[in-house]
């Protein structure tokens, strides 16, 4: 009976002293983990949006996961639209204008919320691993009633307008939109590349989707949504 005490006592301990080894180790594991994540992030995104027509926008970003898997961010994008396709058909046309002074430019201002998922390791020390990330934000934009130049006649057998000396007002604009913004992010300690799509309700002509001249509607875009796909660079701290 005693031996049998004794025996059942030594495998006690020895499970205790391998749990303790277990619970180290995973501690251990969690401690060098939590040194590899990036609790910073300095971001720099070129995204393509796809909306009424194609446009491309420049983006700054920065996250601070107060949490190991969610944090908080702010981010400031400038988004302009491409006049050049219009101006190459008006050339065609044999119209001589210019449009560049009557592109739309947008500044949006991104506070977001930021997640992301654990960590895959792709080597045995932890240099550099993949997480996927999903950032909800709202889209503050500047102007909210942008103004348009237009010539006093439209262009002949069109209800369009070539640049000109007489100002229209946009009223009634849109200037807070959401937006969803998911990506697949590869990274190390010291920076992150990062491929991604994101959903929103804004639209770059919102600022112009009221434009009124003579009683008729001279600019109906900017209603609809907006599909974004991004490739970004960052620095991690």
């Amino acid at each position: 009976m005693k031996r049998l005490f004794f025996l059942l006592s030594l495998l006690c301990l020895l499970s205790l002293r391998a749990s303790a080894i277990n619970l180290d180790s995973l501690m251990n594991i969690e401690k060098k983990e939590a040194h590899k994540i990036p609790r910073q992030v300095f971001t720099y995104s070129f995204n393509i949006n796809t909306a009424t027509d194609d446009t491309f926008s420049h983006q700054l970003d920065y996250q601070w996961y107060a949490l190991k898997y969610m944090g908080i961010g702010f981010g400031m994008e400038f988004d302009r639209n491409d006049v050049a396709a219009q101006q190459d058909r008006d050339d065609n046309n044999g119209y001589v204008t210019s449009y560049d002074e009557d592109a739309v430019r947008r500044l949006n201002f991104l506070p977001m919320l930021s997640f992301r998922t654990p960590t895959v390791w792709f080597s045995h020390d932890r240099s550099w691993g993949m997480m996927l990330r999903c950032d909800p934000m709202l889209v503050v934009s500047l102007p909210k009633n942008d103004v348009m130049w237009i010539t006093a006649e439209p262009i002949p057998g069109t209800p369009y307008y070539h640049e000109g000396d007489v100002k229209v007002k946009n009223h009634g604009g849109k200037w807070l939109a959401w937006r969803l913004r998911n990506a697949l992010s590869f990274y190390n300690e010291f920076g992150m590349l990062s491929v991604g799509v994101s959903f929103s309700d804004y639209n770059i002509y919102s600022c112009r989707n009221h434009m009124i001249y003579r009683g008729k509607q001279i600019f109906d875009r900017g209603f609809g949504h907006t599909t974004t796909v991004f490739v970004s660079l960052g620095a991690c701290l």
